[in-house]
């Protein structure tokens, strides 16, 4: 089945200093991660503590349909990013980036899916280079298919992409997921956590762009009857006196009408 598909950028965006795992969202106040530039980034320092209580930066950002007749079937996650000079300094910490999902109807903190990658042991490698202190320059970095295998970009399947099905009553996060895109919007929340140590707090990525890629069943064309090559058989009728090139065998007698008995195309 064809599918076409689109890039989301978020339509909300939040960062803030927050509870691991966070409970509340406010306005941005760091920089923009849906502007396509390299002017602005958003920093996330790695989670510490403070007081007793346990603290990490949180980037969350809200994906909705634009088009809400169009049924999704499946998605990815994307992100272009780089390491901060603070933590490529330091390649031996340990930090784990989390990724949350949820509704935008959601209260904060509730979600319906969680995964996280860490610095020790990334498989698929794309944030293994990111979470070791290796990436200098901002560059892209596909999420992997289900923790493992990086997603097929130009193959849109159950196999290698997120699935996305309203039907599904065994399947808890693709039917979520539908009802968040379907209803209010979906929410991604991004942060990283630091190990049982707790690091300083230090700058740990510099995050320039977060898309949602989606793909979308393709309807079938609809018929269209091919349009006639040749005149047809009416302009060719035979009759009137003038025989064979007569112009009456071309138009018919006004006088006397067109024949309708036998070896007319009528």
């Amino acid at each position: 089945m064809p599918y076409s598909i689109t890039e989301l950028a978020p339509v909300n965006q939040y960062a803030t200093i927050g509870y691991s795992p966070p409970t509340a969202q406010t306005p941005a106040v760091f920089g923009s991660v849906a502007d396509d530039s390299d002017a602005t980034f958003t920093t996330l320092e790695a989670e510490y503590q403070e007081s007793g209580d346990r603290y990490s930066e949180v980037l969350t950002l809200d994906f909705a349909l634009p088009d809400p007749t169009m049924v999704p079937a499946f998605y990815y996650m994307k992100m272009r990013a780089r390491d901060n000079a603070d933590f490529a300094a330091h390649p031996e910490r340990f930090v784990e980036f989390m990724f949350d999902y949820s509704a935008v109807a959601d209260s904060p903190g509730t979600t319906f899916d969680s995964w996280s990658r860490n610095s020790s042991g990334a498989s698929s490698g794309q944030f293994g280079a990111l979470a070791n202190g290796e990436v200098i320059d901002p560059a892209w970095f596909d999420f992997a298919y289900m923790g493992d295998a990086p997603v097929d970009t130009a193959n849109p399947t159950a196999d290698t992409w997120f699935q996305i099905d309203n039907g599904d009553t065994t399947g808890y996060v693709a039917h979520q997921t539908y009802a968040a895109l379907a209803g209010s919007g979906l929410r991604f929340t991004f942060y990283p956590r630091a190990d049982s140590n707790l690091d300083p707090r230090t700058a740990y990525i510099d995050v320039y762009e977060v898309r949602m890629v989606v793909a979308y069943a393709q309807a079938a064309a609809p018929y269209v009857a091919p349009a006639r090559a040749t005149p047809s058989l009416r302009m060719l009728q035979r009759g009137g006196p003038g025989g064979m090139s007569g112009i009456p065998r071309m138009i018919g007698n006004p006088v006397r009408g067109l024949r309708q008995g036998p070896g007319s195309v009528y």
